[in-house]
């Protein structure tokens, strides 16, 4: 059985275990990397679906439900914030599937450095509501014009790593220089550091009718996934 719900909810009920080893996070502050760290025109890749290919972290829902077919689609400017919808898809135990879509916001804002000040915003905020000043964090670690690479804010553990590939290069090898930055930032040597989201079929949910919604979305965005309590993590449940 498959259907459709639209999420209100800015988090997904799920436990975020990490395991995968230390990157080279040194490369976030790294001078010679910055200017792929750019998130606002990371974000301006508009109406352009990534799906999140690979995460560093496993994450278990606490209904048992498996995730899966992350993508985000970024919608428009929308003052200092950028609209996006989020989509992914949850397989029951009872193996029914249901089809999760949201529109979110994502502020850019400047991260801490410990050498020379940025020039320009290299992380976002994600929030379900336009004006709030909280929301998940996420770091830029890497983008061009194939692959994002974002390091989730979580405290204590800096290392989860998620990896998004530009709809057009998803289906075949990860880009040599994504795979490479990918593996150098989040733990190249180490089983737990690729663990996949992506699979063939999950194409098949963007054009899926969203039955619980009174408004069919005109366009789509890029995102992350979500959690429904504010201790657990955000972008990929």
């Amino acid at each position: 059985m498959k259907r459709v719900i639209c999420s209100t909810v800015l988090w997904c009920l799920s436990v975020v275990h990490v395991d995968a080893t230390s990157g080279v996070i040194q490369i976030d502050d790294e001078q010679a990397y910055r200017q792929y760290q750019d998130i606002n025109k990371a974000l301006q890749h508009m109406n352009v679906t990534y799906w999140m290919y690979y995460r560093s972290y496993l994450q278990d829902t606490r209904d048992g439900a498996e995730h899966a077919c992350v993508y985000a689609i970024v919608l428009g400017k929308d003052g200092d914030s950028y609209k996006f919808e989020q989509g992914y898809e949850r397989k029951m135990k009872n193996g029914s599937t249901e089809i999760v879509k949201m529109e979110l916001y994502a502020t850019p804002y400047k991260t801490d450095t410990i050498t020379t000040p940025r020039e320009v915003a290299n992380a976002m905020r994600v929030h379900k509501d336009k004006n709030s000043h909280e929301g998940a964090k996420y770091k830029l670690v890497f983008s061009n014009n194939k692959c994002h690479i974002l390091r989730l804010q979580d405290g204590e553990n800096y290392n989860n790593c998620e990896l998004y590939l530009q709809d057009k290069f998803v289906d075949g090898a990860v880009p040599k220089e994504c795979e490479n930055m990918y593996g150098n930032a989040c733990g190249r040597h180490h089983a737990g550091y690729q663990r996949m989201v992506y699979k063939k079929s999950c194409k098949k949910i963007i054009n899926l009718p969203n039955d619980a919604s009174t408004e069919t979305p005109t366009e789509e965005t890029p995102g992350q996934e979500q959690e429904t309590t504010p201790s657990s993590k955000p972008p990929g449940c």
